[in-house]
């Protein structure tokens, strides 16, 4: 953790570049998450509604998903000890080859983790997808041209591309 002095110094660093460069500085939150804002229109509903239905729209249009729980378990009396990955997006999908994350917030709108922001840049530093949303129309507009364009690169694996039926 850094003590108050080095948060502060950064917080005068920060409002010396904003001068310098002529914005108005405005200070971030302190645990270091970013706001986040629906890039298109959703209704005002809350997380779980938003997860159940875009869930409910990946297994529609055949997307390998499954929820991702990230809690902290009391371990035979041992002590709480965290459960899941922190960070991780709140579904785990799976397409034509191609590895997604969806991390998702209310309709109107969140916050991304520090640990959020961290591991989006973790799936996307290796080749994944990794999107937040704040409703099903925001997983739809995101999600398929990628859906689309992983399929027409990456065909779908067939059993007969794993078990020929005749080698030689």
């Amino acid at each position: 953790m850094k003590n108050k002095k080095q948060q502060l110094g950064e917080g005068v660093v920060k409002m010396i570049h904003a001068k310098e460069a002529g914005v108005p500085y405005k200070p971030g939150r302190k645990d270091g998450g970013i706001p986040t804002k629906p890039m298109v229109p959703c209704p005002d509903i809350s997380e779980r509604e938003v997860l159940k239905e875009c869930i409910s729209w990946l297994k529609r249009h055949r997307v390998g998903a499954k929820r991702m729980n990230v809690t902290a378990i009391d371990i035979d009396g041992q002590g709480v000890r965290p459960y899941g990955i922190p960070g991780c997006g709140d579904i785990l999908c799976v397409y034509a080859g191609l590895y997604i994350e969806v991390e998702v917030k209310r309709g109107r709108g969140g916050v991304l983790s520090l640990n959020q922001q961290k591991h989006r840049d973790w799936v996307r530093g290796y080749g994944g997808k990794y999107i937040v949303v704040h409703g099903v129309e925001e997983l739809e507009h995101f999600l398929l041209p990628i859906l689309t364009k992983a399929y027409e690169e990456n065909k779908p694996f067939t059993d007969n591309d794993f078990y020929p039926e005749s080698v030689g």
